[in-house]
């Protein structure tokens, strides 16, 4: 388990208030008190590397902290920042320092990733009239229902069984992600990995992010049936409760 920076700092890493994420476009993964792992580093004009610990992050910025004689003040222009995850793809951002808050011990920053021509927490503009195809109340439902049904990979302790288990998952909205930027695919499954880490209990906020990205990937997908009835295939359906009856039993028999 990650523990608090120290100082007087553990105020700031404590579960997002109301207020804090009305003023955030998006949902924010929180990393300290989970078993997260990733790292920071952020990469100056001139070419420093600063690695950093990371508290919270998401598409669209990061929170994160380093030592007292940390070389960043407001409104520096960060060139490359890194987030190094143990088993997926490093992710790159540029951006800039929007807050900076010292203590006695450490350098807390706010970090604002450079807005992307994509919105992908922005729900599809409205149209006047519904067309056939569209999307409805009940498409929602089912992308709901879907989260509930793949594998809950985080709940497996054998590390093979968990890649399957997450790569099943992940392949249940391959096409919604399918024209998705590197950026957007990610944060869609870095978003997909928190409801299940919490799951039955799925923060509201994030809950509702993830269904408007679902909702951007639909805006564009060509006309297709199965994706317009909002439906999980007979294959997937399979395949899912396949691998949820082999799941319960590895946890019901102790075996990893």
């Amino acid at each position: 388990m990650k523990e608090h920076p120290p100082g007087d700092s553990q105020p700031l890493v404590q579960e997002q208030s109301d207020e804090l994420l009305d003023r955030r476009r998006n949902y924010r993964i929180d990393v300290p008190d989970s078993d997260i792992p990733v790292r920071g580093e952020l990469q100056l004009v001139d070419g420093t590397v600063i690695p950093v610990e990371v508290i919270n992050y998401s598409v669209s910025g990061l929170f994160c902290y380093g030592p007292r004689d940390l070389p960043l003040q407001e409104n520096d222009v960060l060139d490359r920042i890194r987030l190094l995850f143990r088993r997926k793809p490093t992710v790159e951002f540029s951006g800039e320092v929007v807050r900076i808050q010292k203590n006695a011990d450490n350098v807390f920053c706010g970090i604002r990733f450079f807005d992307r021509s994509r919105k992908p927490a922005a729900a599809p503009a409205p149209q006047k009239t519904r067309k056939p195809g569209e999307i409805t109340d009940e498409m929602k439902s089912r992308w709901i229902d879907k989260i509930h049904s793949v594998p809950n990979y985080f709940r497996v302790s054998n590390i093979d069984e968990q890649m399957k288990a997450e790569r099943i998952a992940y392949s249940a909205f391959e096409d919604l992600t399918e024209n998705f930027t590197v950026e957007e695919r990610w944060w869609f499954y870095e978003m997909l990995d928190e409801l299940k880490r919490k799951e039955p209990f799925y923060p509201p906020r994030l809950l509702h992010e993830f269904i408007l990205v679902c909702e951007y990937g639909y805006s564009a997908i060509p006309a297709r049936p199965d994706w317009q009835s909002g439906k999980v295939t007979f294959l997937d359906w399979i395949c899912n409760v396949y691998q949820g009856i082999k799941l319960f039993l590895k946890r019901g028999f102790g075996h990893g």
